[in-house]
């Protein structure tokens, strides 16, 4: 989806979410008949006994603008008496409802108008759970954010597939930020503080920084018991299957052992098994029971997230293996290899005899090795990815020949004269970690790429070769210092980053001290300020 569709779609969001906040009704019991007002984001109503006596119609949503409308009727009571019945209802910040028999108020209410994520919305573990407590299983694997998730332009995806095609460069500075926020929510848990956190956490998806956030979360040894409640808490209002993961990778990092049923239950919808099996290996005892468990309940991309981290230590799970392990909706290929080794295939075919049971599934696993290997295995796609690079930049081609390990470094810096800002040519010579070769592409950049004034491919192409350079001390000087100088902030901090892992003496070269202490005097991000002060101590 392109940045157009995805910023319509995330306007309709919020949209939903406005007309989900400020739809009320208010009900009143006058002398026996009953009075209704209705506010709707395009439309008020009076109704009056069942019968809408009055209606106000919006044709546009700046029609908002104005404060109040107003809206009568005529109530006839039983005596013949009739009563002017006149509302007002509107604001800006706040919803207000004044209802009038004549002169007489007889409702006055104010309504503040607050956006919180979870208000509203169906919410997701209490949908799973009631499933499970019916059919002891899942029978409907939508979830209720698919009105947020997908349209017409963004097909529904099976659950748990969806994450394999996150994007898996995480957001600068953001899993620093979204863990002192929820360090914030479990020492001060404010509706307005766990509103600010549960923001942050549905504005990415967890697949893009699941590792680098478990990493900080153990460091900042957090006090485990308030981490416990508020992932709880968490699940309890989560409206939004991000929200889900995070608060179950949460438990994942602390002793959960009291959770384990309330993660089984979560684990049999395939949209959170991976994340799961995560918590139960990280933060319960006798953790495989609960994942084969899950493995012979589940049928689609859970199941293969299951087996692959089941642990085969019993001859009846070796048996269920390479009975039943590779069967799936998906595809038996996803886990046949896998089968076939943890149920430990050949030591089964070498009996005399075996089963009718263990006949048809080691036949289904080696007719699913058979599908894959003889495809992967045909020396064609070597050459033709070879010839295919010879000729043109293609992307396929450079992924086919990376797969085979193909000696291809050669032919990266021929299309680099071709294409001198094709970042996957960039990556590609920086995946081979050898350092003569990143030399020279840092060469061919500090010639190629205008370094005064980059374009945003440019850019990255430049941050590309920065943010691998740790290692390689020394090499490409010259590209720190542009990204340095550039107002780019994800070069700033990759490349103080490699500075603070190189030895003092490159950040203390006159011209590099000079741009450092610039940068720690004026950037107004945090992150960087921190680091360049770092490096001027060590001057």
């Amino acid at each position: 989806m392109g940045f157009k569709d995805e910023f319509k779609r995330e306007m309709h969001n919020v949209m939903k979410d406005v007309e989900k906040e400020v739809n009320r009704t208010w009900e009143i019991d006058y002398k026996g008949h009953r009075i209704e007002v209705i506010n709707q984001i395009k439309e008020e109503l009076l109704i009056i006994d069942g019968i809408t006596v009055d209606r106000n119609k919006r044709k546009y949503l700046l029609s908002h603008i104005m404060p109040y409308s107003k809206l009568s009727g005529i109530l006839e009571l039983q005596d013949g008496t009739k009563h002017m019945v006149s509302v007002k209802i509107g604001g800006y910040k706040q919803v207000n409802c004044i209802v009038k028999i004549d002169k007489e108020t007889v409702l006055e209410d104010s309504l503040k108008v607050e956006l919180i994520p979870w208000d509203h919305k169906e919410k997701i573990v209490p949908f799973i759970e009631r499933q499970i407590e019916i059919h002891n299983k899942i029978v409907d694997d939508r979830l209720p954010d698919e009105e947020y998730l997908y349209d017409e332009k963004q097909p529904r995806m099976a659950a748990g597939l969806s994450d394999s095609f996150t994007d898996d460069i995480p957001t600068p500075f953001y899993v620093k930020k979204l863990l002192k926020l929820f360090e914030e929510q479990i020492n001060d848990p404010t509706t307005k503080i766990r509103k600010d956190t549960y923001e942050k956490i549905i504005f990415d998806n967890i697949a893009s920084y699941r590792d680098e956030f478990i990493e900080l979360f153990q460091q900042a040894q957090l006090d485990e018991s308030l981490a416990q409640q508020e992932a709880i808490w968490l699940l309890e209002h989560a409206a939004h299957r991000e929200v889900v993961k995070f608060a179950i990778i949460v438990l994942g990092c602390t002793n959960c052992e009291k959770y384990k049923e309330l993660l089984f239950t979560l684990g049999m919808h395939e949209e959170f098994t991976a994340y799961v099996i995560f918590a139960l290996k990280n933060g319960t005892t006798q953790a495989n029971n609960e994942i084969w468990r899950l493995a012979q309940v589940l049928h689609g991309w859970g199941k293969i997230s299951a087996v692959e981290q089941l642990e085969a230590p019993t001859p009846e799970i070796k048996h269920w293996l390479l009975t039943e392990g590779c069967r799936s909706t998906i595809m038996n290929e996803y886990l046949a290899y896998t089968c076939a080794i943890n149920g430990e295939l050949d030591v089964a075919l070498y009996e005399e005899t075996i089963s009718k049971e263990l006949y048809d599934g080691a036949g289904l696993i080696i007719e699913a090795l058979l599908t894959v290997q003889p495809f992967v295995n045909d020396s064609k796609w070597k050459q033709l990815a070879m010839d295919a690079l010879q000729q043109d930049s293609n992307i396929k081609a450079l992924e086919i020949a990376q797969f085979y390990q193909l000696n291809i470094t050669q032919n990266l810096f021929d299309l680099l004269e071709k294409y001198p800002i094709n970042i996957a040519l960039y990556s590609a010579v920086m995946d081979t970690n050898n350092r003569q070769h990143i030399q020279e592409l840092c060469t061919f950049a500090e010639t190629h790429l205008s370094l005064t004034s980059l374009s945003d491919d440019e850019q990255d192409c430049l941050q590309c070769i920065v943010q691998d350079l740790y290692e390689h001390e020394g090499v490409g000087v010259p590209l720190i210092e542009a990204a340095l100088k550039s107002d780019n902030g994800g070069l700033q901090y990759h490349a103080l980053s490699v500075l603070s892992e190189w030895s003092p003496s490159f950040s203390q070269k006159p011209v590099i001290h000079g741009i450092i202490k610039g940068i720690a005097g004026r950037t107004k991000d945090k992150e960087d300020r921190q680091l360049a002060k770092q490096l001027l101590k060590k001057y």
